[in-house]
């Protein structure tokens, strides 16, 4: 099961794990926390459709993605959604940047909450983790992907937080033995203008290297677990299949910002856990 705050985020660093994942008949399972609003309400219908194209072009069925349609306000802690709600008092009700106060996704797209229990959540932080824990105790999945505990964006970083709680909810209310592997995955460092370090497209190989901010971060680096990707995501393959679904994250601009979402294509994906 993966936990992502943002449309692109569940396949950044996970695309690899969910070709194989596939590819071996297991179960997969995506839950994309906010709406792709940020720039904007009119972009996050194309947002969650390049997901839903994403996700189905590897084989993930559409009735296992899931959009929970809370608000996407920014990546700075001070002003991130899922931060202030987490970190808030009890009780905070926090408004989208377009005056919305509960859960939202274009019309078209079914809305976890509305589906699950028949009316839209309040942007609270005890919605949220409500949302989050039945969809993961729905499954009780063995392991679970979720955003690094210190990656830079508050949404991420938060949401981690979310997952660990419903975990041990899940622990507490359904199964004492539950201990499922949790991996964290890390896209936002002091410093995406250098992370994840960008390769020469004639290299031989395509690995990641440490962010220069590594010991700032609080992450050691020689625990990381390195997961090859599948022969058809590799760099040296003559049609590279992560690249090419990176790509169909247009509203994303793949090429900007010094090639930031491409360089996620490389030959190994990494993960930390505690």
């Amino acid at each position: 099961m993966l936990f992502c705050p943002h449309e692109d985020d569940e396949l950044l660093m996970t695309a690899g794990v969910v070709h194989r994942a596939v590819q071996n008949g297991d179960g997969v399972y995506v839950n994309i926390v906010t709406n792709g609003e940020y720039e904007g309400e009119d972009i996050s219908a194309l947002r969650l459709q390049e997901s839903i194209r994403t996700l189905t072009t590897l084989g993930v069925p559409r009735e296992n993605i899931q959009f929970f349609g809370y608000s996407d306000t920014g990546m700075e802690y001070e002003v991130s959604f899922l931060h202030r709600l987490y970190f808030g008092e009890e009780g905070l009700l926090i408004p989208s940047n377009f005056g919305r106060t509960e859960t939202f996704v274009p019309a078209e797209f079914p809305e976890y909450h509305m589906a699950r229990f028949g009316c839209h959540a309040p942007y609270t932080r005890a919605s949220v983790a409500e949302d989050v824990y039945t969809a993961l105790s729905d499954v009780m999945p063995d392991v679970i992907y979720a955003p690094c505990r210190v990656d830079r964006h508050g949404d991420h970083m938060a949401l981690y937080r979310f997952v660990c709680d419903a975990v041990e909810r899940a622990r507490a209310e359904k199964d004492a033995a539950y201990r499922p592997e949790l991996f964290q995955f890390l896209i936002h460092t002091y410093d995406d203008i250098a992370w994840p370090n960008r390769c020469p497209a004639d290299a031989a190989e395509h690995h990641y290297l440490a962010p220069a901010d590594i010991e700032k971060l609080g992450l050691d680096w020689d625990s990381r677990i390195v997961v090859p990707v599948p022969d058809d995501m590799k760099r040296s393959s003559k049609e590279n299949l992560k690249y090419n679904i990176l790509e169909m994250y247009e509203t994303q601009h793949p090429h900007d910002y010094n090639e930031y979402i491409v360089s996620f294509a490389k030959d190994e994906e990494i993960f930390f856990k505690d």
